[in-house]
């Protein structure tokens, strides 16, 4: 059984100038596999020996990626959390680990059950043989992002046997812990006799040149209003003048598409149907596309790297 341990934190903030960060991202790129593997970037190679990995700085800006004879060209976009540079495709492991409070363990299971489902994901054994586990599969993905699977502990930290943190107001007897594992290590913890009859993860064919790029706005989306569609082309070609920029004009092209991409007030009125009661909805209506900037822009600020066309 995990168990929590509790303390109050004082938190000491102190001024910095953001200008003067690099703007740069700390990678960690990974190898679980059994054997050694050399991963190009850019003009430098990287060896990795067996279950390894290591830390890469990249700048802000294009890249290109070689592996097994495969390659890609990625955008580096630093943000605040953590990733994972995963170039032999393999599968990962998001697992959740519960710690309870010592002496509250009583207090803790009841509590687990009312929590639990939020940390349980469907799995398919075998078709038609779906049971929920505690656990994601991340299949096929290059760049492993901590803010869609926010991890304590990367694929080199271990769990321990207590944590401490701040519990301030709260009255929780439960604390869960997550954890990114390679998959043979995933197993060693577990242990595949606590795993289900036949469990196995599927190992995917994926290679590098199958991997799409990252789209803001595809090019069939239009709407039918033409100062609307007008912007929409702008939002495009801003996307395009970001992924054209270098580490040191990067953050302005980024401010300006993340911070002024939206339809203006007078735009909306005159296309959309919400204002101009002469207009219908359609599937290209202003409205639809402004839903679509927004969620692609929330995705892109999730993004350290993503992959772009050649």
């Amino acid at each position: 059984m995990k168990f929590i341990y509790f303390i109050v934190t004082l938190f000491l903030f102190t001024s910095c100038d953001p200008s003067s960060k690099v703007p740069s991202k700390q990678f960690w790129m990974d190898n679980p596999t059994d054997k050694a593997i050399q991963v190009k970037i850019d003009s430098i190679v990287y060896d990795l020996p067996a279950s390894s990995g290591l830390s890469v700085e990249l700048p802000a800006g294009r890249h290109f990626l070689a592996y097994n004879g495969e390659s890609v060209q990625f955008f580096v976009k630093p943000n605040d959390q953590g990733c994972v540079i995963n170039p032999t495709l393999s599968n990962y492991i998001f697992f959740h680990e519960i710690y309870f409070e010592r002496g509250k363990e009583e207090e803790g299971n009841a509590e687990y059950e009312k929590i639990k489902s939020a940390y349980m994901s469907p799995f398919e054994i075998q078709p038609g043989d779906t049971i929920d586990v505690p656990f994601k599969v991340i299949s096929d993905q290059l760049f492993i992002e901590q803010y869609e699977y926010f991890w304590h502990l990367g694929v080199t930290e271990p769990y321990r046997n207590g944590v401490v943190i701040a519990k301030g107001a709260s009255n929780l007897t439960t604390a869960p812990q997550s954890k990114l594992f390679r998959e043979n290590d995933f197993y060693n913890y577990v242990g595949r006799e606590n795993l289900p009859e036949g469990f196995a993860l599927k190992q995917s064919n994926y290679k590098l040149s199958d991997l799409k790029p990252f789209v803001f706005v595809a090019d069939t989306i239009t709407v039918d209003c033409e100062p609307a569609q007008k912007y929409l082309d702008l939002y495009r070609s801003r996307f395009k003048e970001l992924l054209n920029s270098d580490a040191e004009h990067y953050k302005g092209k980024y401010d300006t598409l993340r911070y002024y991409t939206q339809f203006p007030i007078e735009v909306e009125k005159e296309c959309s149907s919400r204002y101009n009661k002469d207009r219908t909805s359609s599937d290209n209506d202003i409205d639809k596309a402004s839903v679509r900037i927004g969620k692609n822009l929330e995705k892109l600020g999730e993004k350290n790297a993503f992959i772009i066309k050649d």
